[in-house]
């Protein structure tokens, strides 16, 4: 398991995209980078200059994102400052699977 990082556009939030067997990789990410060309938009970037990242990398990344959900959800942090503002209006956790996780 491998993990490539897109960099953020006005459409794309951060993300993180695992692929597996190898063999695929070099096809998983083309299609990542060009699946929205033929919108006219232009190819999306890669951070860490498109290297591979391991799956210890992919699964630290997964887990700080998590983590920092549950916190923005549970009220943990606060959603709004002068800096940021992350609306939860309509977020349900009550009857959501990531309930148990909580």
């Amino acid at each position: 398991m491998s993990s490539l990082t897109m960099i953020p556009s006005p459409t794309l939030p951060r993300s993180i995209s695992l692929a597996h067997p190898q063999a695929r990789l070099a096809e998983v990410f083309g299609f990542l980078r060009d699946y929205k060309i033929p919108d006219g938009a232009p190819p999306n970037q890669f951070a860490f200059n498109g290297e591979l990242k391991d799956k210890e990398f992919a699964m630290q990344k997964i887990e700080e994102t998590y983590n920092h959900w549950r916190q923005l959800i549970t009220a943990a942090i606060p959603n709004k400052t002068e800096k940021y503002d992350h609306s939860t209006y309509g977020t349900t956790v009550t009857f959501s699977f990531f309930h148990y996780f909580l």
